[in-house]
């Protein structure tokens, strides 16, 4: 018998998910002690609330965004950058233990994003990993829950 028959993952999403929101409250209530602190001393710029991408990358490297929203309970959207040098690239959807459940070729250059719909997969933690040219770019979680 092995940790890893034993362990009931779907159970762990609900810990999981109460950490996260956990941590985004500590991080907001940091972010307004940091703006109140330099609100007082100077009018020096407030820590921006949102990280913003931009939506035009000039990079030759390809790169994969965290899913948004996650977790996601209908559909969640993962982006991706290709730059034009990139051949052929596909995003990898695996199961906790590492098999793959989904394959979606990604042919688009540029800043692109694929929706992961809800029906596709059951609840649970998942992996994604996006290839491009063989080699693998990056891999990330998402958290369906239902």
């Amino acid at each position: 018998m092995t940790l890893w028959t034993d362990t009931n993952y779907i159970s762990l999403i609900p810990v999981l998910v109460s950490a996260l929101n956990r941590q985004q409250s500590q991080i907001d209530s940091l972010k307004q002690l940091v703006n109140k602190k330099n609100s007082s001393t100077s009018k020096s710029a407030e820590i921006p609330t949102t990280v913003e991408s931009p939506d035009i990358k000039t990079s030759d490297v390809a790169t994969l965004s965290q899913n948004a929203p996650n977790p996601f309970s209908q559909s969640t959207t993962i982006g991706y950058y290709l730059p034009g040098t990139v051949q052929n690239a596909n995003i990898y959807i695996y199961d906790m233990n590492g098999v793959q459940l989904k394959s979606y070729p990604v042919n688009a250059k540029g800043n692109g994003s694929l929706t992961i719909n809800s029906y596709e997969l059951h609840s649970g933690m998942y992996l994604y990993t996006l290839i491009a040219d063989g080699k693998e770019v990056a891999t990330k979680r998402m958290i369906l829950t239902q």
